[in-house]
C-alpha cells in the first residue's frame, strides 16, 4: 500500500525528532591510550638503533643501546672474582670440617667477601642495563630524534612510542547533559575526515566529578578500539552521546 506523501513526511519528521532527542553530539579531541617519551638515565653515546620510526615494538624490546664497553668488561671481571671466591669458600668450608688448619673467622671472612662480590656483580649488571633503552609499552615508534654516534644526556628525549590500538576521546560538555550519563554508556565517534558510515562505537570511561570554573563545562572521556588504525589519535571529531532520562 502506498503511503500518501503528506503522511510520509509526518512520519519522517517524527523519526528525525526522536533521533535528535535520543542522542547529543559534542565536539571532541582524540588521544592515544598510551603515549610515552623515553630518555636515558645516564649520559653516553648511542651505539646501536634496532628499530626506526614507524616500527611496531613490544613492551620490553631494546630499541637502542648506549656504548657500554666498560660496563661489559666490568661484569666479566666481577664474574671471575665471584667464581674464584666461591671456589675458595667451598675449599675453606671443607678444610674447616675435616681439619683444623683453618679457623672459623677465616671462613666467615671469605664468606663475607663472596657475598659482597655477588652484590657488586649485580650492581655492575644494573649499570649495563641502564645503557639499554627498552620500550616501556607496546606501540609504534613515532619519534627518534637521534642517530648512532651522537652523545646524549638526561633529560634529552631519545624516542617516543605511541599505542594507537585504542584511543580516548575527550570532550567538555554541559554539566546538565553529563548528569544523564553513566560510566560504560555507549558513545559513537565520528572523525572530521570521515563519513556517517565511519562511526566507531565505544564507551564512557571517565566523567569528571568537578566542573571547570573558567568554562563552566565538565570533562568526559570515552574509549574506543582502533586495531585497524583507522583513527589517528590527535585528530578532532564529534562524540555522539546517548543520555538516559
Amino acid at each position: 500500500m502506498k503511503i500518501p506523501r503528506k503522511e510520509l513526511l509526518a512520519v519522517l519528521t517524527v523519526a528525525i525528532s526522536i533521533e535528535a532527542q535520543a542522542a547529543d553530539v559534542v565536539r571532541c579531541l582524540t588521544e592515544p591510550i598510551a603515549d610515552v617519551q623515553m630518555s636515558s638515565i645516564v649520559p653516553g653515546t648511542v651505539a646501536a638503533i634496532h628499530f626506526g620510526e614507524g616500527s611496531f615494538v613490544d613492551k620490553g624490546t631494546v630499541v637502542l643501546e648506549m656504548e657500554a664497553r666498560s660496563e661489559q668488561l666490568d661484569i666479566k671481571r666481577r664474574s671471575v672474582l665471584v667464581d674464584n671466591l666461591k671456589a675458595t669458600l667451598e675449599r675453606s668450608e671443607m678444610l674447616l670440617e675435616k681439619t683444623s688448619s683453618i679457623s672459623m673467622e677465616e671462613v666467615d671472612e671469605t664468606r663475607s667477601e663472596y657475598q659482597i662480590s655477588k652484590i657488586e656483580l649485580e650492581l655492575a649488571r644494573e649499570a649495563l642495563e641502564k645503557k639499554l633503552i627498552k620500550a616501556p609499552i607496546t606501540g609504534i615508534v613515532t619519534e627518534l630524534p637521534i642517530e648512532v654516534g651522537e652523545f646524549c644526556e638526561p633529560p634529552q628525549i631519545l624516542l617516543r612510542i605511541v599505542d594507537t590500538r585504542q584511543f580516548n576521546c575527550v570532550a567538555n560538555i554541559d554539566p546538565a547533559l553529563a548528569a544523564s550519563l553513566s560510566m560504560d554508556d555507549p558513545v559513537a565517534f565520528s572523525s572530521e575526515r570521515g563519513s556517517e558510515a565511519d562511526k566507531v562505537m565505544g564507551k564512557i570511561v571517565f566523567i569528571s566529578p568537578v566542573v571547570d570554573p573558567a568554562s563552566g563545562l565538565l570533562r568526559i572521556k570515552a574509549q574506543f578500539t582502533n586495531t585497524d588504525g583507522a583513527v589517528r589519535p590527535g585528530e578532532g571529531g564529534t562524540l555522539q552521546l546517548f543520555p538516559t532520562e
